[in-house]
């Protein structure tokens, strides 16, 4: 059976890294549609960055591409982001209070992001083996292989 517009739902894993904390850093993003089709995905280094950094620079990418591609395909549904950060996905939930400005700016980037998307966006916190394809992304470009 064919899933309606409204049903539909795109599937977002990302992942941001740096090594050394601060150090160079890197963010990744996969996205499938809901019958496990690949959407896009994404690689890219950083510079120097923090963990925490990554990560929301990881989302705020993702956020971008969707952006970009919804119209493009037609899109209209739901976008589900994981992320194996649980600093990152309950701070964007507004469950943990966020105290450093960076990171402060970093969740408006996120929200201002939403904002432009007419539809849900819904952030889940997965353990980091579910997270292993971005988590390989990631690390390929930290190491110079993408």
């Amino acid at each position: 059976m064919m899933r309606s517009e409204k049903e539909r739902i795109w599937l977002f894993f990302c992942d941001g890294a740096a090594r050394g904390n601060p150090g160079p850093g890197a963010v990744a993003f996969i996205g499938f549609d809901e019958t496990g089709r690949l959407i896009g995905n994404r690689s890219e280094v950083l510079g120097r960055s923090t963990n925490n950094e990554a990560e929301y620079k990881a989302v705020i990418m993702c956020l971008e591409f969707v952006r970009d591609k919804y119209k493009a395909l037609g899109f209209q549904g739901k976008v589900k982001i994981f992320s194996d950060s649980q600093l990152i996905v309950s701070q964007i939930k507004g469950l943990f209070r966020v105290k450093e400005k960076r990171l402060f700016d970093l969740v408006m980037a996120v929200k201002e992001r939403e904002r432009g998307l007419p539809f849900q966006v819904e952030y889940i916190l997965v353990p980091r083996e579910v997270n292993y394809w971005p988590d390989r992304l990631v690390n390929a470009a930290l190491d110079g292989e993408v």
